[in-house]
This record gives structure tokens, sequence and C-alpha cells, in this order.
């Protein structure tokens, strides 16, 4: 059974039928701009952050270059729009913090810099990231803020793809 098995999987991977993992995005666009995020949050930093994992993720996962504004095709601007620490669970002797979630929502505008026409937009993106401040080493709100912008910077580039 297990030849079978071996022989149908080669069989699928050579006659072209295999699962893909490449991603699609328009073919259109060859260069983003990504000004800094708009903040309206009083997490400072948290908008550079999220801009430099965004052009990381962008370089790494799209064909796309990130260039200056006046050079690119698209521009993808995007703003934090509120920043929350939510309590997860507590210590039983302390009733301290043990776990916290850092939730932070954006909305972002995907616009073709050429036609003015708005490609993707996405309003109220929510990410969260974890932190337990019980720990006297290790864990911080930074480590939190670096997980948002980490993830962040990932479902806005899976935002980018055709038929999202």
């Amino acid at each position: 059974i297990l030849h079978c098995v071996l022989a149908g999987l080669a069989l699928m991977l050579f006659s072209g039928c295999a699962y893909s993992q490449k991603e699609v995005f328009p073919a259109d666009v060859s260069t983003v701009a990504l000004p800094i995020f708009e903040n309206k949050s009083f997490y400072r930093h948290l908008d550079l952050d999220v801009s430099e994992a965004l052009a990381k993720e962008v370089e790494t996962r799209t064909p796309y270059k990130v260039v200056w504004r006046n050079s690119a095709d698209t521009i993808l601007e995007g703003t934090i729009v509120s920043v929350r620490q939510i309590q997860t669970s507590r210590q039983r002797q302390t009733g301290l913090p043990n776990e916290v979630d850092l939730q932070v929502v954006v909305d972002i505008v995907w616009k073709d810099m050429r036609s003015g026409e708005v490609l993707r937009e996405r309003r109220g993106m929510t990410t969260v990231g974890r932190y337990i401040p019980a720990r006297l080493v290790g864990d911080t709100l930074k480590t939190a803020e670096f997980e948002v912008a980490q993830n962040l910077a990932q479902d806005v580039v899976s935002v980018m793809r055709v038929g999202m």
C-alpha cells in the first residue's frame, strides 16, 4: 500500500497537480512606496516597528521593490487606529497580570499611483501579540510590539495578493 501512495504522490508532482505555495500578486506592479504608518495611539515607535517589518516582508514575499514615493507605481498607506492591552490571565496569589495581549487595530489602503485606483483597502485589521509581565527576564511589552509588527506585516502582504 505504501508503494501505491508514494507512486500516486510522485504522479501528482510530475503532472503539475501538486499544491503550490507560490503567492500571486498583481503583475502590472513593480514598485511600492511604504510611508511610515500614521499612529493614532499613545504607543510611540510602534509605527516605526510596523513600517520596518512591512518593508522587509514586502521585499521578501512579493515581487515588488520598495522605493520612494515619487518613483513608485503604488503606495501602501496605513494607520494604527488603536492599541489595547488586554489581561488574559492573572496570578492567583497577587492578582497581578500573568499574560497580557497587545491588540493593535490598523486600516490600510493600497493605491495605484498612476491611475489613483484603490487596489486593496482593509479597515479594522486586528493583530495580537502576547507578553508575560511577571517574568523577570525576557517577555516585555517590547516583545509583544515586535510580535505584532511581524504578524501585521504578514497579514498586510497577504492582503496584497490577487483574489484577496
